[in-house]
């Protein structure tokens, strides 16, 4: 897997991150640099842990399932993909009241990011059957998740909840393109 590829599958797992990142920013009046940081490094740690956690899981049966892995990372990806483009056409993008009244409490924060990096664990799997480097990956995945959940909270902060929908469908699509790469790939 190049280089860029992995730039691309960081991007696409952290727009879950950022669309939350997002209506986390909306809970606040203004965009304190304190809690848009602790929001994006929760969210960072909790992707780089499922994914190191999902390539143990596949590390273990790599051997057993070798010659489909393509297929199983082609059907991971995909399967996240569609949940996300799904998730992404079928929200709600109006900004609830609640959602503003709230304030960003460590708790909820931690819950979020657990809730956001669980297709992490699935992207781990996947990377445990491809020719990948996993301290880079690693480091790729922490940065890029950090980077755009920052990003993301200053947006919320700034405009508000309107593109929520575009990051997970951007983010499915870019998805199933890369598990569709990968079955060609090993096909041809």
């Amino acid at each position: 897997m190049s280089f860029f590829e992995l730039l691309i599958i960081s991007i696409a797992l952290s727009m879950d991150a950022f669309a939350v990142s997002i209506t986390e920013g909306l809970s606040l009046k203004k965009s304190p640099f304190k809690a848009g940081a602790f929001t994006a490094f929760v969210f960072s740690f909790f992707h780089v842990g499922m994914v190191s956690i999902g390539f143990g899981i596949g590390i273990q049966f790599a051997k057993l399932i070798n010659t489909y892995d393509h297929w199983i990372a082609f059907f991971l990806l995909s399967l996240l993909g569609i949940k996300m483009i799904w998730e992404g056409a079928k929200a709600d993008t109006s900004v609830s009241s609640v959602s503003q009244e709230k304030s960003v409490g460590r708790r909820r924060t931690l819950t979020l990011a657990f809730a956001t990096s669980i297709d992490a664990l699935a992207v781990g799997v996947s990377l445990a059957f491809l020719d990948v480097s996993m301290p880079l990956s690693l480091f790729v995945i922490g940065l890029v998740v950090f980077t755009i959940s920052l990003v993301g909270f200053g947006i919320g902060v700034r405009i508000g909840n309107r593109f929520k929908s575009i990051a997970e469908v951007f983010g499915g699509c870019i998805l199933l393109c890369i598990g569709s790469k990968i079955l060609w790939e090993h096909l041809h």
